[in-house]
């Protein structure tokens, strides 16, 4: 019993040291293998003391939401489908684009006050009576 599992331990570290030597060959160069083993993540990348973090630039709301999609919604407005439908499928199908194709996750993570002022200025630029 005790030989069988030597044998298992001995084919399994052989199997190990196989499989390391062949990911080495194929993945790894000698300088850049494990060369960041010993370094934590932390030491690689500059990091902001608390309160040093610098602001992000904020773009406004509407040129987020309104301005950037003016391209693809031109494209959406132009098809024959949209142009044919009464106005009441129209809002309805614009309202389902702009939730599919422009409102991203941080649109749902906004106020309802600023939703509401986005939808409004989306609906008053694109939806033509």
């Amino acid at each position: 019993m005790r030989i069988r599992h030597a044998v298992i331990l001995a084919v399994l570290a052989i199997v190990l040291l196989v499989s390391g030597i062949y990911y080495h060959l194929r993945y790894g160069r000698h300088d850049t293998f494990m060369s960041n083993f010993l370094t934590g993540k932390h030491a690689s990348r500059d990091g902001y003391e608390a309160g040093d973090r610098p602001v992000p630039d904020k773009m406004p709301l509407p040129v987020r939401y309104v301005d950037k999609a003016a391209p693809h919604v031109a494209i959406f407005v132009n098809t024959p489908e949209y142009r044919k439908a009464p106005l009441d499928i129209r809002r309805m199908k614009l309202l389902e684009f702009f939730t599919l194709k422009v409102a991203d996750r941080d649109f749902m993570l906004l106020s309802d006050a600023d939703k509401k002022r986005v939808l409004d200025l989306f609906m008053e630029r694109y939806l033509v009576p």
